[in-house]
């Protein structure tokens, strides 16, 4: 058997997929933040690529695609994802931490003279926080509310960033 073919030449146009456009398809895990926090996490987050064809794929994204935010202050920020000249953005949350609790500290067997002012020196406070943090910060008399015009036993109230603690003090 013998058989006998033509072949006619064809040029074919080959034209690569562009993308066209992304968007953000899946925010990273996080998006709520405290003042201060030191960079936003994108962990979780997805971008979908859509491309000139009608085809699209999903990537995660990458810190490196996204642009700096200001965590410095509270608010509503929004962030600028860009990948191959494309962008796309979402919003991430900034809130200002809260003082949860108030402990004192070299404030135990305090004396004072009748009439006198509560020496400070050496009380300290520690503030913490809702965000995990703690700070120290030594006790000033402009934080303190207390009387020293009878003998015995006083009330100090102690208030800190809205928190308040009392010890007592001799008054003699």
């Amino acid at each position: 058997d013998k058989f006998t073919y033509t072949t006619i030449p064809t040029t074919v146009n080959v034209i690569a997929k562009e993308l066209s456009s992304i968007e953000v398809s899946k925010n990273p895990d996080k998006i709520n933040y405290f003042t201060g926090s030191n960079d936003i996490d994108v962990t979780g987050g997805k971008v979908k690529l859509m491309y000139s064809n009608g085809t699209s794929e999903e990537i995660d994204m990458t810190s490196d695609m996204c642009s700096k935010v200001d965590l410095s202050s509270a608010g509503t920020k929004t962030v600028t994802v860009t990948y191959q000249g494309k962008t796309a953005t979402f919003k991430v949350y900034v809130v200002d931490k809260t003082a949860q609790s108030l402990e004192l500290n070299g404030v135990t067997g305090k004396s004072v003279t009748e009439g006198m002012k509560l020496d400070v020196t050496g009380m300290t406070a520690v503030i913490r926080y809702d965000d995990g943090s703690s700070k120290t910060v030594d006790i000033t008399e402009d934080m303190l509310t207390y009387s020293t015009d009878k003998t015995g036993q006083a009330t100090v109230r102690v208030s800190v960033e809205g928190l308040t603690k009392e010890f007592t003090i001799n008054v003699v």
